[in-house]
């Protein structure tokens, strides 16, 4: 497997990323509750910070956690998700954690087949990274 983000500014950059997530997942604007209704839905799609292409990346939805391919490899563990109806679509936020690398806030807006959003990575003692993430639903081929 290759890595996605394999330089260090990249690291930097998500470190940053991550601590601008914490308080993003919900707002006060967005009510949100626990579901599962993403449950089954795998994305793939890429992933930008400040317009320039960082890697593609897989966004998941098992047993009411979200995973998100990315975050692994730093140790990432999937979080559960809230979901919201919104534009036609679900928003769908989740906060996912690492012992050392603090957190992603993600939060996306799954529409017709598609995944539209950002991932905020922050980190102690850094600024919050940003990371925009778009792409499409990948077919499960095992059903008909």
């Amino acid at each position: 497997m290759t890595e996605l983000f394999p330089t260090v500014r990249t690291l930097v950059l998500m470190g940053a990323f991550l601590l601008s997530l914490t308080g993003l997942a919900q707002t006060d604007s967005v009510a949100t509750t626990t579901c599962h209704q993403a449950d089954g839905r795998t994305y793939r799609g890429r992933v930008t910070h400040n317009g320039i292409m960082e890697g593609n990346t897989e966004l998941s939805f098992r047993d009411g956690a979200c995973h998100l391919r990315v975050g692994r490899g730093w140790g990432f563990s999937p979080g559960q998700y809230a979901c919201e109806q919104e534009s036609g679509g679900m928003r769908v936020t989740s906060r996912l954690e690492s012992r050392s690398q603090g957190h992603l806030n993600v939060d996306v807006l799954l529409l017709d087949g598609t995944v539209d959003g950002h991932f905020d990575w922050e980190k102690p003692g850094q600024h919050a990274l940003r990371f925009d993430l778009s792409g499409r639903i990948q077919e499960d081929p095992t059903v008909p």
